[in-house]
C-alpha cells in the first residue's frame, strides 16, 4: 500500500553527482559546459573576454570566490564555448536566457581568427621563475600542438636539452652528473636513458616534472643557455603570435591562489608575461580563492591586480544553488512511481509549504532593494526539504572548506551515520505524520561532528549545545534548540539579516507547514529560555534574537588565549610543562655539573651562575 512506501521510492539519487569541477572530471570528461548555469558573475566575465580579444580592454582578466562558488565550472564554460560551433553557443544561450546582444557579440568575437586557448589546473608546484617559465611554456607549445601549429618560433627547453644530450660527450657527462650524492634522491637508481624516456613520454605531468628536475641540474652546471628568463619568454612568445598570425593566446590557470601566496612580494617574472598584452594578444584568466588577501599588503595587491581588467567576484547566487540542489535530489526513473510523485505528492507536499514560501519571498524582497534572487519555483523544486531549511543548508554548508561538508554531500552522502538526505529518505515517508525535512535536521550532519575549520565563535556556538546537558531535554526541546544554535551560527556569519536571524518569526517560519501549530516553536522557545538555556538579546533595529546563554564561548577563548600567548615565558612553560624532567642527563655529568634550563630572555642570568658555581 502506498502508505507504507518512504520516499526513497520516488528518489534514485546518484551517488556520483558531480556537484564540484575538479581537473580528474574535466580530463574525464565528465562534466559538461552546457550544464552551467549562467549568472551574473559569468556575464560579466563573457563581456570582459569580449572586449579583451577585441581589443578594447587590452588586459588579462582575474577572477575569485570562495570554495563552491563554481569558479571552475565557470572557466571550463568559457573556454568550452570558445571552442564550440556556433550552434551549440547559440542553443546555450537560449536555454540560458541571455541577450541575443552578448550572443552576436561573443560569437563575432570567437569567429575573428585564430584564438588558442589554454587550460591549466594547479599552482602549488611552481615556486621558482624557472618553474613558471616552463610551465608557460610547456603549456603553450601543448596547445600549439594540439592546434596544429608547427611554427613554434625557437626551440623549447625539452627540445634544447634533447639536443644537449644527443652529443655523446655531454650525454654521458649528463649521465654521471645525476649518479652523483647532491642529485641522487632526485634520480633514484636512474640513468639519463630514463630521464630521456620520461621527458619524451605521454605523461604530461611526469615529463614537466622530470624537466623541471633536469633544469635545476643544468643551471648548476652552468648551461644557462637552455634556461629561459621570463623576458625570454614574453619574446618567444610574441614570436609566436606574429609568425602564426594569431588572433589571441588565452591562457586560462584555474587554482592559481598558490602561486599569489608563495610569491606574496615578488611577482617580477609573472607581471612580465602579463605585460605582453600591452603589443600582442596573449591574455591570462586567472582564478583564485581570494582577491586581496592573498597578497602581503594592499599596495602589493594594487600594485598587480591594476595589471588586470576590473576583478570579476564569482559567486554561487542562491536561485543557482538551489537548481543545482534540485538536480542532485533526482527522482525515480520508474514512471509509475515519478508519476505519482509528480502529479501527488509533490503537490501536496509544497501545498502544506506554500505560506512559507511566500513569506521568505516577502522577507527576501523587503530586505534588500534588488529582486529576489530566487523564485517560488526554485523553493518548491527542493521538497520535501523545508524552504526554509534549504534556505539555511546553504548558508551552514558555505562555512565550511571545500574538503569538508557541502550542500551537495548532504544530499548524496551514503553514511546513515552522516544524517543527510539520504538518511532523512531512508526513515521517512510522506505520508507520516513528520514528512518534511527542517533546520533541526541538519544539526548531526553539519554541526554534531564537523566542528574543525570553523570560526572560533561558529565553533563555540556548535559547542554549547552538549554543555547545556542536551540529553535531559525533551525531544521537540532539541529540535527547537538546535535550530537557534544554527541561526545564531549563520547569523554571526552574516548579520543584520532578519530572514536570517535567529528571532520569534523565523523560528516560526522553520516549522510552519509541518505537524507543528502556530506559535509552538516560540512557546517551547520561551520554556528553555525560562529554563536559563538561552536569553533574548535586544537588537539595534528594536526586534529581539534568541541566543544560547553560553553561546558565544569562541570570544572568550579567543580573549584567554591571546593574553595566555602574551603573558607566559618560556620559562614558565619549561616549569609547567615539565621539559626540564625530559632531558636526560648521564650521572656522571649530572654529579660534576649543575643543569640550569632557562630562555633566550635569561640566558645571561643563567650563564653568569654557571660561571659563579664553576669558580666557587
Amino acid at each position: 500500500m502506498a502508505e507504507k512506501k518512504l520516499y526513497k521510492e520516488y528518489f534514485q539519487i546518484d551517488p556520483k553527482y558531480f556537484p564540484q569541477v575538479t581537473e580528474a572530471l574535466i580530463k574525464e570528461g565528465k562534466v559538461n559546459w552546457k550544464n552551467y548555469f549562467a549568472n551574473d558573475s559569468f556575464i560579466a566575465v563573457l563581456k570582459q573576454a569580449c572586449d579583451m580579444v577585441n581589443g578594447l580592454s587590452p588586459l588579462s582578466m582575474f577572477t575569485w570566490g570562495p570554495y563552491g562558488s563554481g569558479k571552475s565550472h565557470l572557466l571550463l564554460t568559457l573556454i568550452s564555448m570558445l571552442k564550440a560551433k556556433d550552434e551549440e553557443i547559440t542553443d546555450y544561450f537560449t536555454d540560458q536566457n541571455l541577450s541575443n546582444d552578448l550572443l552576436n557579440k561573443f560569437i563575432a568575437m570567437k569567429n575573428s581568427g585564430k584564438i588558442i586557448t589554454i587550460h591549466r589546473i594547479g599552482s602549488s608546484d611552481i615556486t621558482t621563475e624557472t618553474d613558471l617559465v616552463l610551465a608557460v611554456q610547456q603549456s603553450v607549445m601543448a596547445a600549439l600542438d594540439e592546434n596544429g601549429i608547427d611554427n613554434q618560433g625557437s626551440a623549447s627547453m625539452k627540445d634544447s636539452f634533447l639536443e644537449y644530450i644527443s652529443k655523446p660527450i655531454n650525454r654521458t657527462y649528463f649521465d654521471s652528473l645525476i649518479k652523483e650524492d647532491d642529485y641522487a634522491w632526485e634520480f633514484p637508481e636512474m640513468s639519463v636513458d630514463d630521464v630521456e624516456k620520461i621527458i619524451t613520454g605521454d605523461n604530461a605531468k611526469q615529463s614537466e616534472e622530470m624537466l623541471r628536475k633536469v633544469m635545476t641540474v643544468m643551471k648548476n652546471i652552468g648551461q644557462y643557455g637552455i634556461l629561459k628568463d621570463t623576458n625570454a619568454m614574453s619574446d618567444w612568445i610574441k614570436d609566436i603570435i606574429e609568425k602564426n598570425n594569431i588572433k589571441a593566446i588565452i591562457f586560462a590557470w584555474d587554482e592559481f591562489s598558490e602561486f599569489l601566496q608563495n610569491h606574496p612580494m615578488g611577482l617580477t617574472g609573472f607581471q612580465t608575461l602579463l605585460e605582453i598584452s600591452n603589443s600582442h594578444p596573449f591574455y591570462f584568466i586567472i582564478v583564485t580563492h581570494e582577491a586581496e588577501k592573498v597578497f602581503a599588503d594592499s599596495k602589493a595587491a594594487k600594485k598587480f591586480l591594476d595589471r588586470f581588467q576590473k576583478p570579476v567576484e564569482i559567486s554561487l547566487p542562491e536561485n543557482t544553488a538551489f537548481k543545482l540542489l534540485h538536480q542532485a535530489m533526482k527522482i525515480t526513473s520508474d514512471p509509475v512511481l515519478a508519476e505519482e510523485w509528480n502529479t501527488k505528492i509533490l503537490p501536496a507536499v509544497n501545498g502544506r509549504l506554500s505560506e512559507v514560501r511566500k513569506r521568505i519571498l516577502s522577507f527576501e524582497r523587503a530586505s534588500s532593494s534588488k529582486k529576489s534572487s530566487f523564485t517560488d519555483d526554485d523553493l518548491q523544486g527542493v521538497a520535501p526539504i523545508h524552504p526554509y531549511a534549504a534556505l539555511i543548508l546553504r548558508q551552514i554548508a558555505s562555512m565550511f572548506n571545500s574538503n569538508q561538508r557541502s550542500m551537495f554531500d548532504f544530499v548524496i552522502n551514503e553514511s546513515s551515520d552522516s544524517q543527510g538526505f539520504k538518511w532523512f529518505i531512508n526513515n521517512y515517508s510522506p505520508f507520516g505524520k513528520m514528512n518534511i525535512l527542517t533546520v533541526d535536521m541538519l544539526w548531526d550532519f553539519f554541526c554534531g561532528k564537523q566542528v574543525s575549520g570553523l570560526s572560533d565563535d561558529v565553533r563555540g556556538i556548535f559547542l554549547s549545545y552538549d554543555g547545556l546537558k542536551s540529553e535531559s531535554l525533551l525531544p521537540e526541546e532539541q529540535k527547537v534548540l538546535k535550530t537557534i544554535l544554527i541561526l545564531q551560527a549563520v547569523s554571526v556569519r552574516i548579520s543584520n539579516d532578519d530572514l536570517l536571524s535567529p528571532n520569534a518569526e523565523t523560528l516560526d517560519l522553520s516549522f510552519r507547514g509541518t505537524d507543528w501549530s502556530v506559535g509552538k516553536a516560540k512557546a517551547i522557545a520561551e520554556g528553555l529560555r525560562e529554563k536559563g538555556l538561552i536569553f533574548e538579546k535586544p537588537m539595534a533595529n528594536g526586534k529581539k534574537e534568541y541566543c544560547v546563554a553560553n553561546g558565544n564561548v569562541g570570544d572568550g577563548i579567543k580573549k584567554y588565549r591571546d593574553q595566555a600567548i602574551a603573558e607566559t615565558k618560556t620559562t614558565s612553560l619549561i616549569t609547567i610543562a615539565g621539559l626540564a624532567e625530559a632531558v636526560v642527563i648521564p650521572k656522571p655529568v649530572e654529579m660534576r655539573y649543575k643543569p640550569e634550563y632557562t630562555s633566550e630572555s635569561g640566558f645571561t642570568t643563567a650563564y653568569n651562575n654557571q660561571l659563579r658555581h664553576t669558580y666557587n
